[in-house]
């Protein structure tokens, strides 16, 4: 595969049939996935293929490599095809009481609950 197969139509129509096909939970995290975010958005669906297309382009195609996953979870796995080892979530807490806060949210919007 010289040029970049994931620009394809078909791989439009297969990446849109594992969507419909896989599980909402990311395979990485174990979180669910929100259908309703964008594929650009780091908590969206995307295909994750669990041997890399890059090193394995002969199971580019074949929905027993594929898995949900969430972009930002995709990504953090990169072409290694190497899962992380399951972290403790660690809670965010807000500075000014302590408060667990929302991902990606530094303070609570407006003044703080406490």
């Amino acid at each position: 595969m010289s040029e970049n197969p994931r620009h394809t139509y078909e791989y439009q129509v297969f990446r849109e049939r594992m969507r419909v096909r896989l599980p909402n939970v990311c395979h990485v995290c174990g979180e669910a996935i929100d259908l309703g975010l964008s594929g650009n958005d780091p908590r969206g669906w995307t295909l994750d293929h669990l041997k890399p297309w890059a090193t394995h382009p002969e199971l580019f195609y074949d929905p027993a490599n594929c898995k949900s996953a969430h972009r930002q979870c995709n990504l953090y796995r990169g072409a290694s095809g190497s899962t992380p080892q399951q972290k403790p979530k660690r809670k965010r807490t807000c500075p000014d009481c302590g408060g667990e806060l929302k991902i990606n949210v530094s303070r609570h919007w407006g003044p703080c609950p406490s």
